[in-house]
């Protein structure tokens, strides 16, 4: 069998003359589609499809890491983001991918550190998180230079149940490990996304250290890409 997608309409060539109907399900970059195959005439097989995003609530803990556990050098220095490794069976990322991948984040939350790096960041690439609303977890009397950036100062559990969840369905905390870890222990994280960069820092801030009582996990997903990066998937067991 033969599918091919011809004016927005899926067609599988050289099917049978007998109708079928058929309720398919399955996920594509973390969003549930439901298909649902209609009608058929002597060319083929036609299907309306609909597309369903989830309106689960998830807050995904995000991490990049060395080999080794690492998530930042002590200098804060970026360039092992880059690696000269090549997996010549991995995933191809591109440009388009990822931007489209983005947009499904509609919330991020950061601590105190990880928003003056990105600062720093933003004065030689722009700001990374675009327009998307922004918390910054602090005390700290830090700069807010955008609309979408705001202060929070409280509760884990408030910032989660009164703040994000009536709000937002895809809200991804991006660090520290210190934050991360406390969201992770207070069982308000529904996964951990770690992606694992090839190279050993042997040195420089830990993703996990004296996390506290054990935590278990379920894999839910591992990729490969061709960069030689390999990203885990972990649903949070609460």
């Amino acid at each position: 069998m033969e599918w091919r997608i011809i004016n927005s309409t899926f067609v599988l060539l050289s099917a049978s003359s007998q109708a079928q109907h058929y309720k398919l399900s399955y996920r594509i970059s973390d969003c549930r589609y439901t298909i649902l195959i209609t009608s058929k005439n002597n060319k083929g097989l036609y299907i309306r499809y609909q597309f369903m995003t989830t309106d689960v609530f998830t807050l995904t803990i995000h991490m990049v890491s060395s080999l080794d556990g690492r998530i930042a050098k002590k200098d804060n220095s970026v360039s092992w983001f880059d690696t000269p490794d090549h997996y010549e069976k991995g995933i191809e990322l591109t440009e388009q991918a990822t931007a489209d991948f983005l947009k499904t984040i509609d919330c991020y939350v950061m601590g105190a550190r990880t928003y003056e790096h990105a600062l720093e960041l933003s004065k030689l690439y722009g700001w990374a998180y675009g327009d998307v609303p922004t918390f910054v977890v602090t005390s700290r009397d830090l700069p807010i230079e955008r609309p979408n950036i705001e202060r929070y100062s409280g509760d884990l559990s408030v910032l989660v149940n009164e703040r994000l969840k009536p709000a937002y369905k895809t809200v991804w905390v991006v660090g520290g490990a210190e934050l991360a870890n406390q969201f992770i222990r207070l069982k308000l994280a529904d996964e951990i996304r770690l992606s694992i960069l090839p190279i050993i820092l042997g040195d420089g801030v830990l993703f996990f250290e004296q996390f506290g009582p054990e935590q278990t996990l379920h894999l839910r997903d591992v990729r490969a890409y061709k960069s030689g990066m390999v990203e885990l998937i972990y649903e949070l067991k609460k």
